[in-house]
């Protein structure tokens, strides 16, 4: 899994950037083009099968979003594309026909109810399933720690992207 956060209305060059890498590990060198980029990703992303999640969405400017979509759509390469966002997700990707016809399914999200937290929680991560049931009205909304949680005060951070051996 490879998670990519932009920054707002990133270039095209910025997207090919960061996604090559956080796919190798390396930096890429200033002399290359985004066309050389690209090629090079075309590769990485033919195997093996992974997801990239695009967070933040909405900052994705149309020019960005087409250099998602031909990779993704490229006969070579083998990844899902899943793009998260808040406010104005929907709005962005909804201006690209191209991307909009291939959009799976929609899925808003809601605020979950602070009465189911502590248990989701204690699911969520072996690190919270010890949090005694009075932590109920402890847990923090942007990270989800609680503070008398065991273990860790903050959730672990996502995985970093799957790197090909070859």
């Amino acid at each position: 899994m490879c998670v990519l956060t932009f920054p707002s209305r990133p270039t095209i060059r910025v997207i090919a950037d960061q996604l090559l890498r956080d796919l190798t590990g390396t930096e890429t060198p200033s002399s290359r083009s985004r066309f050389d980029l690209t090629t090079r990703l075309t590769g990485l992303l033919a195997t093996p099968m992974r997801l990239t999640v695009v967070n933040e969405a909405q900052r994705l400017t149309g020019d960005c979003i087409e250099l998602l979509r031909h990779l993704h759509d490229h006969p070579r390469t083998r990844f899902a594309l899943l793009y998260v966002g808040g406010d104005g997700c929907w709005e962005v990707i909804s201006k690209e026909p191209m991307l909009r016809s291939r959009v799976f399914r929609r899925l808003p999200f809601q605020p979950i109810n602070p009465v189911k937290v502590p248990a989701l929680m204690r699911r969520y991560h072996p690190i919270y399933e010890a949090t005694p049931r009075t932590c109920s009205s402890t847990w923090t909304a942007p990270t989800g720690t609680a503070p008398c949680a065991t273990g860790p005060s903050s959730p672990t951070p996502p995985p970093p992207c799957v790197r090909s051996r070859t």
